[in-house]
């Protein structure tokens, strides 16, 4: 599939320039929800637990966020927006530290590709998109 090209071409990006130092990996993936507005999760502000208003001085306010998890051997981000009506933005990193000079373990990462664009959609399908819904 196009996902698992994605990860060997990234994989053989980092043979032919092994030299370069590598600290990180990032694996991203973008899931876009679009639908009748009342369809989709309504994302609200609270600020001291007071919703902080649709309007304010005059500005049509639109409400996102940002969640941040850790695994054993990674970081989680996820960005939450919702930059019009009937449309909700999912962006999630993946964010795998890496020992000095570990360009065999990037390619293990590149490979976990498609693995991880799985784990975003269940994530997104199961807690985030349930956790709003309800």
């Amino acid at each position: 599939s196009g996902l698992a090209m994605t990860g060997k071409l990234f994989s053989d990006y980092t043979r032919v320039l092994s030299h370069t130092p590598y600290k990180a990996i990032g694996l991203n993936y973008i899931w876009r929800w679009q639908g009748p507005a009342e369809m989709l999760p309504e994302l609200n502000l609270l600020v001291s637990g007071k919703k902080v208003p649709s309007k304010l001085n005059g500005y049509s306010m639109a409400f996102g966020g940002i969640m941040y998890g850790s695994a054993k051997n990674h970081k989680l981000r996820v960005q939450v927006e919702a930059p019009r009506k009937g449309e909700m933005t999912f962006n999630f990193n993946f964010h795998f530290d890496l020992k000095k000079g570990a360009v065999a373990d990037i390619r293990r990462k590149a490979t976990s590709f498609v693995k991880y664009r799985s784990v975003s959609e269940e994530i997104l399908k199961t807690s985030i998109l349930g956790e709003l819904r309800e």
